[in-house]
């Protein structure tokens, strides 16, 4: 079963609350025509700090520590969380042997090269986040889908 999982930071922009007749330029792209959206349409923005993909320790570990029950796709994330997260993943690439400790594997998959590197991988994520989070005063979010 593959498992994306994806660290977004939502920008409060407060549209609404402008007088002003802003608008927001997209240039064409291979996915979309060039766009204009009026600023005061815009509630927030999403900007996407990360994603794995397959990294089960990573998704487990936050399911246990910080992922609520409810159902929902999309969870709120704390820095403190990501900075539990950084210091977990640097812990195992410093003493591999507490990988099956502190972020396990399901049962029957193993530890190689790729695992260790979804840990780095999570790492630069994290600093990514939290820089994007403290320059613009945004919340963090986590999804896996």
């Amino acid at each position: 079963m593959r498992v994306d999982m994806y660290f977004t930071v939502d920008v409060y922009v407060g549209g609404k609350w402008r007088n002003d007749d802003s608008i927001i330029a997209i240039p064409e792209s291979g996915i979309h025509d060039a766009l204009s959206i009026p600023l005061p349409l815009v509630s927030s923005i999403t900007l996407e700090t990360g994603h794995l993909c397959n990294a089960y320790h990573i998704h487990q570990w936050l399911k246990d520590t910080a992922i609520d029950d409810s159902g929902e796709q999309k969870h709120y994330m704390t820095e403190s969380i990501l900075q539990q997260l950084k210091e977990v993943c640097e812990e195992v690439l410093q003493s591999r042997e507490l990988a099956d400790t502190l972020l396990p594997m399901p049962y029957g998959w193993s530890y190689g090269e790729w695992y260790f590197q979804t840990l780095q991988e999570a790492i630069d994520i994290v600093n990514r986040t939290l820089k994007v989070a403290d320059e613009y005063g945004c919340d963090i979010y986590y999804e896996a889908s």
